[in-house]
């Protein structure tokens, strides 16, 4: 039986840092390895400790240092293992989201989405345990993407979906989010069949049926969110002369958009 999952915490807000060790103090298979405020004191105990686990904040103001420094001299380090690096940021740019990628982050969280919590992340890494415990890194230093299990792959990535479709004021109880999540998860896993007749087999309803809901959904949005909100959060081009994309073009934004992190 494997043991506690070690956890560093970096992160300079004061109250995000006592909400953080409450909920990893309570729960019985997480175990702190340190709660710094910057990134300089961060490397030190990564060096002496190699958690498993490191809840990384991107910006360091009070404390010193920021996550991309971070990152970088991590880099540099000499490690027998590397931890799995869980990045939460107000950031929403691009540009910077994919320097953190690149640098090696394994996943990111943003502090805007709706539920975002300490709880939130402490259950992220709960999901992730096993996978992360058997994680191997060579002594190369390549940082990966751990093979997760198929059912915990699925509830992240449908997690990290639905995440996506409230970054555009996409409305949950509409009868097309469901199956558009699906369609999603479908190209992301590769199906290359007739998606609206399979998503419509499923529910039992027919493919015209399936269509009309998910027009409605993406409609909906188009019609009623945010114009900035909606610009920022999708930013591929809209060829359909209504000013809004098409049902294969919103699936496989999405599909590929996330696919990056997977």
């Amino acid at each position: 039986m494997s043991g506690p999952l070690t956890v560093l915490v970096i992160e300079d807000d004061p109250s995000s840092c006592n909400s953080l060790r409450d909920c990893l103090v309570r729960s019985e298979d997480m175990e702190i390895s340190g709660i710094v405020d910057n990134s300089f004191d961060a490397l030190e105990l990564v060096e002496k400790s190699t958690p498993d686990a490191i809840i990384l904040d991107l910006e360091l103001k009070l404390g010193g240092g920021n996550g991309i420094l971070f990152l970088s001299q991590l880099n540099g380090i000499e490690l027998t293992k590397r931890p799995y690096i869980l990045v939460t940021t107000n950031n929403s740019s691009n540009t910077t989201l994919s320097s953190v990628r690149s640098l090696g982050a394994d996943f990111i969280l943003s502090k805007y989405e709706r539920g975002y919590c300490a709880q939130y992340v402490v259950e992220f890494l709960q999901a992730m345990k096993s996978a992360i415990q058997s994680k191997v890194i060579n002594v190369e230093f390549t940082p990966s993407v751990p093979a997760l299990p198929q059912d915990t792959r699925e509830k992240v990535v449908i997690r990290t979906i639905h995440q996506e479709l409230e970054k555009i004021e996409m409305r949950p109880k509409l009868l097309g989010y469901k199956y558009l999540t699906d369609a999603i998860y479908m190209v992301m896993e590769g199906h290359d069949g007739n998606l609206l007749l399979n998503i419509g087999k499923k529910y039992q309803k027919s493919p015209a049926s399936v269509e009309r809901a998910i027009q409605n959904c993406i409609g909906s949005v188009w019609a009623h969110s945010n114009e900035r909100v909606l610009k920022q959060n999708y930013t591929a081009k809209v060829s359909d002369r209504r000013g809004m994309p098409t049902i294969m073009e919103f699936v496989y934004y999405y599909a590929n958009k996330i696919g990056d992190e997977y």
